[in-house]
């Protein structure tokens, strides 16, 4: 009985299997339809990639025959001509170095001085520039005895002449005295040294003539002890004599050396502009003296 039942219900099994499997085999059918599409797809997208790959290559072939070759070559020049350049600057700017540090001071301005013995107003007149010496006598006096200078010689002279003078010293007193002229020792030729200050300079070359000798004084000081002048504190200012000279003392070594450095200034004061000139400051001291009684 039981092999009969199975018997019988084997083409119930098969039909429902066999239904499965054509809708399962339709749906693959459908999946691979599917499938093709999309492969069919994706070699028009592969092909048309390829196309563009190519078309890109050559572009970029193009353009590094036409374009990069000069490119490379310009940008090369360029480089090497900076470089150049960069070498000379250097070269330049190393031998600038070298002569700022080897290079001398300005000179002073030049005053020729001429001495041949001359003396009086004729010989102050055919000088150009003359030595001026200030005397400051120095002579022992005894008890009894003076020593007194006239500004003009014919006045000694006269006196000297009379010889005795007779001196009022009140109205029931005087004296006799006794006028006799003086031997000095006078010089004859001297050697001096000159060394540079370390604190002073010498300003000349300027032109300010609507300024008084006090204002200009003032100005000058002024504008030299400001640091974006390249000065310092000044100690103490002179004018000396003859048209722009000054010379200017500073409280530290440095800044005279600075301003020595540069040495031209264009200055401004109020409304007028001059040049000046920084020269060092040179200190004469006497090393030889000879000397002769007058």
């Amino acid at each position: 009985m039981l092999a009969s039942e199975s018997w019988v219900m084997v083409p119930e099994r098969i039909t429902w299997e066999t239904q499965k499997c054509q809708e399962t085999c339709k749906a693959l059918e459908a999946d691979a339809l599917s499938l093709e599409d999309g492969r069919r797809e994706s070699e028009q997208e592969v092909s048309r990639q390829k196309v563009e790959a190519a078309l890109l290559h050559e572009r970029i072939r193009q353009l590094k025959e036409e374009a990069w070759p000069g490119t490379f070559q310009l940008e090369s020049e360029e480089r090497n001509q900076l470089l150049q350049q960069k070498a000379a600057l250097e070269s330049e700017l190393e031998q600038l170095e070298r002569l700022q540090i080897d290079q001398e001071p300005p000179a002073p301005p030049q005053r020729f001085l001429v001495f041949k013995g001359l003396t009086g107003e004729k010989a102050e007149e055919s000088l150009r520039d003359t030595l001026s010496i200030e005397p400051r006598i120095r002579y022992p006096l005894s008890g009894g005895m003076a020593l007194v200078t006239f500004e003009r010689p014919e006045v000694a002279q006269r006196i000297i002449g009379l010889r005795e003078h007779q001196v009022q010293l009140d109205e029931c007193s005087f004296m006799r005295v006794k006028a006799e002229p003086m031997e000095l020792l006078m010089p004859v030729s001297m050697e001096v040294v000159l060394e540079r200050s370390p604190r002073q300079v010498l300003l000349s070359g300027f032109r300010f003539p609507s300024l008084s000798e006090e204002q200009l004084l003032d100005k000058l000081e002024l504008y030299f002890s400001k640091r974006q002048h390249e000065g310092g504190e000044v100690e103490a200012i002179q004018r000396l004599s003859g048209p722009g000279h000054v010379i200017l003392t500073f409280l530290e070594d440095k800044v005279a050396e600075q301003l020595i450095r540069k040495g031209q200034f264009l200055v401004t004061i109020g409304k007028e502009t001059s040049n000046m000139k920084v020269s060092p400051y040179l200190d004469g001291k006497i090393s030889d003296l000879t000397v002769s009684m007058s």
